[in-house]
């Protein structure tokens, strides 16, 4: 018997009229009769294209060119008669933990371009622009912008969004890929919709906005330079958001660092967008960055200068905030509720955090703040700046730095509130209480080095007295006349800290 190399050209031909359907299966194993030497590739490589052009699930040469940026390829497809323009299933999207195993996860659906652009291939976006490929059809959880996907990973919020249809432009902005960004707009896609179907205006986003939620500073820059950019500082934006907002809102997701959204903050100013008259109200990014503990941008907003004036008032309001670390039963920061993705930077950089702390500090005092005060936010007794500073938080050396730091600044450690009590009085009160009472306390724990500090380099007496009376240590003993709360054994530990 002869081997299927050695056949005739026309027994060939006629075996490759049966694979005619276009369906997977018939273009796999076209393929591979395709693959299997060069003189069948010469035969059926012109049919397999013809085939492959004709199924309805789009061309799998045109799909797969266009990611990989194979000019040539996506030539024969369209010549064969692929459509550039087709738009459906080109894989699945990685399934979510958190959903049912069984559940199938959503579908990617794609164009070509779309590829193209999120692989960053811009000779084939410009090939596939120059043939037809249309802007303004979307794609389906290509990125992870849509409700199931990653928060660390998306350039914008889509909680509210059902599997939003992104325009190419947001695909090339979500994957950074500021060129191919910028031939998209030279082809004329808009800046002012990222999106198919008729979303809300402050359900946005603008190409704008979409930047500055993602802290892409070379392609804000980009779109300030394009006609109309004033206009598109004031688009409508998700309720209650400034460009401002969205900068810090955007913290930590994606692959944005603290000096390009610092970039962005500055650009923002010197085109006069400002914090406004009452820049510590409730509402207030640079309020909310200090209760958050986003240190770093305060700071960023602060040197920006979009917030040039400061009343006595409101200074005081931030340096309290930042002195005050916000913290949890287990010494973290508060989860960050409108935040996500700058709550995760920072408890995997929990040193970032307190640097910056530390700078903002600094910067609040030489602008006039004063951090000799006493503020009754919290206790009518009163806290110092002292006191602020040495509340436990993480990581664990940041309350020993920040006494130290205070101290440097000139704060008396020596002063007391309008109930008598010292920074002494005040930690030992705070660690006899819970969360952090009856909680064993390790013997090397910066806490107890902070309490040291404050005894043997500050020089306060263990047996100073409060208007009532008491010493730091008669606070420890009336924590031992308290019932103990009820504590899972598994936090407890072996020995009660009350023996």
């Amino acid at each position: 018997m002869a081997s299927f190399s050695a056949l005739p050209l026309e027994i060939l031909r006629m075996i490759g009229d049966y694979f005619t359907n276009p369906d997977l299966e018939v273009i796999f194993a076209l393929g591979a009769l395709a693959g299997s030497s060069r003189r069948n590739h010469w035969i059926f490589n012109e049919q397999l294209y013809q085939v492959d052009a004709r199924n309805p699930y789009g061309s799998r040469a045109m799909i797969w060119a266009a990611g990989a940026g194979q000019i040539e390829t996506m030539k024969m497809a369209v010549a064969s008669g692929a459509n550039v323009n087709w738009r459906g299933p080109v894989a699945y999207a990685e399934p979510d933990p958190s959903d049912d195993p069984n559940r199938t996860p959503p579908q990617m659906t794609a164009t070509a371009l779309q590829l193209a652009v999120e692989n960053g291939k811009d000779a084939a976006v410009q090939w596939l622009l120059a043939h037809g490929a249309r802007l303004d059809i979307g794609a389906k959880a290509l990125c992870e912008c849509h409700p199931k996907g990653d928060p660390e990973r998306q350039t914008w919020p889509t909680g509210t969004f059902r599997y939003p249809q992104w325009y190419p432009l947001h695909t090339a902005l979500c994957n950074g890929r500021v060129s191919t960004f910028r031939i998209l707009v030279e082809a004329g896609a808009s800046l002012d919709k990222l999106r198919a179907g008729k979303p809300r205006p402050q359900e946005g986003p603008t190409a704008l906005q979409n930047a500055a939620y993602a802290g892409n500073a070379a392609i804000f820059d980009f779109i300030l330079k394009q006609p109309d950019a004033a206009s598109r500082l004031d688009a409508p934006a998700p309720p209650g958001k400034t460009p401002l907002d969205l900068v810090y809102q955007g913290w930590g997701s994606g692959n944005s660092t603290r000096e390009s959204r610092a970039h962005i903050f500055r650009k923002l100013a010197q085109h006069g967008v400002r914090l406004g008259i009452d820049a510590t109200t409730s509402k207030s990014v640079l309020l909310r960055a200090c209760c958050h503990g986003i240190f770093g941008a305060a700071l960023d907003i602060l040197e920006s200068g979009a917030c040039p004036w400061l009343s006595g008032e409101s200074m005081q309001a931030l340096l309290y905030r930042t002195l005050k670390a916000p913290g949890s039963h287990n010494h973290e920061y508060v989860k960050l509720t409108n935040d996500n993705a700058s709550d995760r930077y920072y408890r995997e950089n929990p040193e970032v955090r307190q640097r910056e702390r530390q700078d903002l500090v600094k910067f609040l005092v030489y602008w006039g703040a004063n951090i000799h005060d006493t503020w009754y936010t919290e206790t009518h007794f009163g806290e110092t700046a002292a006191m602020l500073a040495a509340r436990p938080t993480r990581p664990p050396s940041a309350p020993l730095e920040m006494v130290k730091l205070v101290r440097s600044l000139g704060v008396d450690l020596q002063a007391r509130n309008s109930h008598g009590m010292t920074v002494l009085h005040y930690l030992v009160l705070r660690l006899t209480k819970p969360p952090w009472f009856p909680m064993p306390i390790d013997p090397s724990s910066f806490s107890l080095k902070t309490l040291e500090y404050l005894v043997r380099d500050a020089n306060l007496a263990p047996n100073a007295r409060d208007n009532e009376g008491k010493s730091a240590l008669d606070y420890v003993y009336d924590a031992t006349l308290v019932p103990l709360p009820h504590v899972p054994a598994e936090d407890r530990g072996s020995i009660d800290p009350r023996v």
